[in-house]
């Protein structure tokens, strides 16, 4: 049996603990022993899921504090005291910036049989000094472009950010788009039911996002645009899931809002199918993504989605998306009022709300967003490599 580990920065409930849980869902385990090292494990939805699954977690050694210098060297420790004590096949390493190249540079000096794969999933850098960043990942990815057996992305864009153009192009370079059981979002009336009746939705159209509150997710525009639609008149209320870091900031800038009561904040629900069910329309107005796994949920639960014209196109599934500037919060709240009056957006007392609403079976199959064929793709690289 072939020993694969998966490592990523936290294990929370964002998009890449969600593609490494359907990994360790669909993987022969007959075949494969696979644990997981998370550098930060914080609460998630995804835990219980891959324990039952048999799959082991390993529980980081050291908390990640400090000055950069100080994660940098913690983060190296984290990694080193893992691969040194088991050795693994393959080591599938989950990231966005460049700093993992040297981390796969240690751990290819200590495990030189060891086949690592880098997987990129985003495509721009975090806040703050975002300019300093791009020109560190420019100058790393140059220097280190050749430690890596394999290169993975869940987009092309993510795949051109962290790696060179010879990198890229070459053989040794994959486009894994996020496919998932995209089923289970099929509006479920039950679920749209007993979630707003637990919410109190009275709402005559229920408006949300799912997605942490950082930077790159752009809270403040979706402030921005609650505060127009409010102004506006529109019957609404906002349900936003998630967490992180600048959850408590908005939440301060929400009290004393005329629009405050319009808002539900949630930080997070191990039922997202249900949730995406109870909603209306969607709302992801971020500066980047890699690729935005969510949107596809949102498409695949039939709800009208609005769109930041940064994400990557690869998540037109249907024509139910919109993408709009991230300049203009008036823009994306007169869209949304526009489509709310000649009925793009559907009520669910209207007589086309299910039609509305319906799966797009026809567009999974035929999309990057198939499974089947991804697990195919993904087992085709790893027997490669292990070869």
């Amino acid at each position: 049996m072939k020993k694969i580990l998966y490592i990523l920065g936290i294990w929370g409930n964002g998009g890449i603990e969600k593609v490494i849980s359907t990994y360790c869902e669909r993987l022969d385990k007959t075949e494969y022993e696979i644990s997981i090292l998370p550098i930060e494990m914080r609460e998630s939805v995804f835990t219980e899921k891959v324990n039952q699954l048999g799959i082991h977690m390993i529980i980081p050694s050291q908390k990640v504090k400090g000055n950069f210098i100080c994660k940098y060297r913690i983060r190296q420790e984290i990694i080193l005291d893992v691969v040194r004590n088991t050795q693994y096949d393959i080591i599938h390493y989950h990231n966005s910036n460049a700093v993992s190249y040297i981390y796969i540079n240690a751990i290819k000096r200590c495990c030189p049989k060891t086949k690592v794969i880098l997987h990129s999933h985003g495509d721009d850098a975090e806040a703050p000094f975002v300019k300093m960043k791009r020109l560190f990942n420019a100058v790393i990815r140059k220097i280190y472009q050749n430690i890596p057996d394999f290169y993975a992305a869940c987009s092309e864009n993510a795949g051109k950010w962290l790696f060179s153009e010879a990198a890229y192009n070459s053989q040794r370079y994959k486009t894994f788009h996020n496919a998932f059981d995209t089923k289970i979002y099929c509006i479920n009336e039950t679920s749209r039911n007993e979630i707003r009746m637990t919410l109190n939705i009275e709402s005559k159209y229920l408006l949300g996002t799912v997605g942490r509150f950082c930077y790159q997710k752009n809270p403040e525009f979706i402030l921005e645009v609650i505060r127009r639609l409010y102004d506006a008149g529109m019957d609404f209320s906002f349900l936003w899931v998630g967490d992180g870091d600048e959850r408590e900031s908005i939440m301060c800038k929400v009290k004393g809002e005329a629009f405050a009561e319009k808002i539900i904040f949630m930080r997070f629900s191990d039922d997202i199918p249900g949730i995406m069910s109870a909603m209306d329309a969607f709302l992801l107005p971020s500066k980047y993504e890699g690729l935005g796994l969510v949107l596809i949920e949102a498409l695949c639960a039939g709800l009208p989605c609005y769109a930041s014209d940064k994400i990557p196109r690869a998540t037109k599934l249907t024509d139910k998306i919109k993408y709009l500037s991230i300049e203009s919060p008036v823009e994306w709240a007169n869209v949304i009022l526009k489509d709310v009056d000649n009925g793009y957006i559907v009520r669910d007392n209207a007589d086309n709300f299910l039609a509305s609403r319906k799966y797009p079976e026809t567009e999974i199959l035929q999309s990057v967003f198939n499974l089947d064929v991804l697990m195919m793709d993904l087992n085709d690289v790893y027997r490669k490599l292990l070869k």
